[in-house]
């Protein structure tokens, strides 16, 4: 069975390749792609052969992660890490009963009641 569409209806199919007409509701359904046609890993570290999907998720993990040591110190125990938002997921778990010692304007304790707020 044939569908025909209508002037405006196939403007839209011009624009916007990834949607398609179904014939039940006659309203535009989202094509699926499916995953093993999708390429990921295009973003590679030449340091240590890494992939990523995202350009930023590379660059992010030149300046941090790659052969560097962990930066980021917790202010209660000799825990170190890579990233600052793994920093924060720490405190929140391994030290709840501590938060409210940290200074004022420290902008982490800002992070840290941010997020338990939103919890």
């Amino acid at each position: 069975m044939k569908i025909e569409l209508k002037e405006e209806d196939q403007a839209v199919s011009l624009l916007n390749p990834w949607f398609m007409w179904s014939e039940d509701d006659k309203k535009p359904k989202r094509k699926s792609t499916p995953s093993s046609n999708r390429i990921r890993g295009n973003f590679a570290c030449e340091q240590c052969g890494r992939s990523y999907i995202r350009k930023d998720s590379l660059q992010r993990h030149l300046t941090y992660e790659c052969g560097k040591e962990p930066q980021f110190q917790c202010p209660f125990c000799p825990q170190k890490c890579k990233r600052k938002a793994h920093r924060i997921r720490h405190i929140t778990r391994a030290h709840k009963d501590k938060i409210g010692i940290l200074e004022e304007n420290n902008p982490d304790l800002k992070l840290i009641r941010s997020e338990q707020a939103l919890k």
